[in-house]
């Protein structure tokens, strides 16, 4: 079966803000002035609930053979199309996991695509050129994110 996306169904939006609680633990050791738990122990990020109520979002699971692996959300933008998280677990990294899941959700949307690494964080800033590099050939332009300068912003096409 391998890696695979799904989109997540509405039933599933507690899985996706469930899985999104190992994501900002993750995250919080590059930004803990910005993910800090709350009283009642959980950290608290955006509701995903916009995910699931509007035609232009797309909250995606990733599955590693039938095990939950992480979660992905994409933003349609008119022209562009943004990756506006995407965390694969620690225990699928390393594996082909993420790679995989990447290339299928910039497959399944065709367009101009852009994605945001943060550049303290060093297995971000090595995950996406090399997958994003291979998905365009190389035809990706790289910039950092204005005004704070704390994210490399990458563009991209799908290939012709």
């Amino acid at each position: 079966m391998g890696t695979f996306i799904r989109l997540a169904t509405p039933e599933e939006k507690a899985v996706v803000q469930n899985i999104d609680q190992y994501y900002l633990y993750e995250f919080a050791r590059f930004m803990p002035g910005d993910y800090k738990l709350g009283d009642d122990g959980l950290f608290h990020d955006e509701d995903y609930a916009p995910y699931w109520e509007d035609k232009q979002k797309y909250p995606y699971i990733i599955f590693d053979d039938d095990e939950k692996a992480g979660f992905a959300l994409v933003d349609d933008q008119g022209e562009e199309r943004v990756l506006s998280q995407f965390f694969v677990m620690y225990k699928f990294q390393g594996r082909g996991v993420a790679r995989q899941a990447a290339l299928d959700i910039f497959e399944s949307h065709s367009g101009l695509w852009v994605v945001h690494s943060l550049i303290d964080n060093p297995k971000s800033e090595g995950f996406w050129p090399k997958v994003i590099g291979e998905y365009s050939s190389g035809k990706f332009t790289v910039g950092l994110q204005e005004p704070k300068r704390t994210h490399h912003v990458y563009r991209f096409s799908n290939p012709s």
